[in-house]
């Protein structure tokens, strides 16, 4: 059971901040992957993303184009970087544009039920830092 006192000092206060589902879901998978560390700063620096993102997760990632990507110049936190959180927020718009549903709760559920079939690693070269995008089923042409 969440503490109402607790929520305003917790990286959890993120899934308060929206009504969509989505959104809710889009921002404590932020939230959760920056969750290592003092907790005032993880507050921050989720903060500080979200705003970036002028508190519209769903919308910045499903409309992101490179002149967005200078929205991320300067954000840090721990091993992440602007270049990082770029590539992820391109991952995550693969997701949008190629699942069927364009829903992250549908596809974490299908992650969940069948893992041999959502993972897609593309070739060093498609992505910086060879970072692993998660598609649900095969993409035409990927290999």
């Amino acid at each position: 059971m969440e503490v109402p006192a607790y929520i305003k000092d917790d990286p959890i206060q993120f899934l308060h901040a929206f009504e969509d589902a989505e959104e809710i879901n889009v921002a404590g998978f932020f939230a959760a992957t920056m969750a290592w560390g003092k907790r005032s700063i993880v507050i921050a620096k989720v903060d500080d993303l979200l705003s970036r993102m002028a508190y519209r997760p769903l919308d910045f990632i499903g409309n992101f184009t490179e002149l967005d990507a200078r929205r991320l110049t300067g954000f840090k936190h721990r091993t992440f970087n602007s270049e990082d959180m770029y590539w992820l927020i391109k991952t995550m718009q693969q997701i949008l544009i190629h699942f069927t549903t364009k829903n992250f709760s549908v596809f974490f559920l299908k992650y969940q039920l069948e893992p041999e079939d959502t993972f897609l690693i593309l070739k060093k070269g498609d992505h910086a830092n060879g970072f692993i995008c998660i598609y649900a089923g095969q993409l035409e042409g990927a290999q």
